[in-house]
Parts: structure tokens; sequence; C-alpha cells
């Protein structure tokens, strides 16, 4: 049986939000991108008989994992004080599950925390997508 071998390499993976290459990522990960809500809700009646209904929430979020001495996080704070939408793009060009997630409109949901500690630490900035679309 032959053994498959893949390569990960998070160089690979490129985060931008309203146009700028976002930096500093802290070293236990880059970006996670989750959605609201289930895509479906199963619902079985007292027959085993089941249906599915749909969601058409579409909305996720993105939290950037990034040293607490990241370049990007004045940037990220600046755009959650402008209250304004910009655009948030991932691709991962990675051979084994390449991926890129490309929406307009986003906002920065939630700023990192600030701390100041003997030692550089990691945070973690939320944005909002109106549409995770995996493409």
């Amino acid at each position: 049986m032959a053994v498959t071998v893949t390569t990960y390499d998070p160089k690979k993976v490129i985060v931008s939000v309203g146009g700028v290459a976002i930096t500093g990522f802290a070293s236990d990960g880059k970006v996670t991108l989750s959605r609201t809500g289930d895509s479906v809700t199963p619902y079985t009646g007292v027959d085993g008989d089941v249906t599915y209904t749909e969601n058409a929430d579409k909305t996720g979020t993105a939290a950037l994992t990034l040293k607490s001495t990241s370049s990007s996080l004045s940037y990220l704070r600046s755009l959650a004080d402008a209250k304004t939408g910009v655009n948030f793009s991932v691709m991962d060009m990675n051979a084994a599950d390449p991926i890129k997630v490309s929406c307009d409109e986003c906002r920065v949901q939630k700023v990192a925390d600030a701390p100041r500690t003997s030692s550089v630490g990691s945070v973690s900035v939320t944005i909002h997508i109106p549409e995770l679309i995996f493409r």
C-alpha cells in the first residue's frame, strides 16, 4: 500500500484586509474561517422521517491570530475605528486543500486585546464576513 505524503506551507496562505497583506502572525496559526451557523437544520419526525431546513445565513467570521507585536494591529484597529466595510480575502495555495475566500463589505468585529507583558504573546482579531463562500 502506497503512503500518501502531502506538504503544508503556511507561507502559501495569504490574508489581506482592505487590499493590505496582513503580517506578523503568531506561531500557532494564521486564520480560522467559520460559518455562523449550520448549513442545514435536520428535523426528525416521530416515525423517523427527516426534513432538512436549508439555512440561508451565509455569514461567517475570520479569526486572525497575530503576535502581540504585529505591525498589522494598528491598521486593523484603525479599520475598526473607521466603521467602514472593506474587502477581506484569504488565498491558500497549498496543493492539499487550496481555498479562496473573498468578500466585500467586511468589518472588523472585534479588535485584539492590547497585552503589555514580559513576553510576546498572541492576540486575535475577528473579521465579520457577510458572505463566507469557499471556492
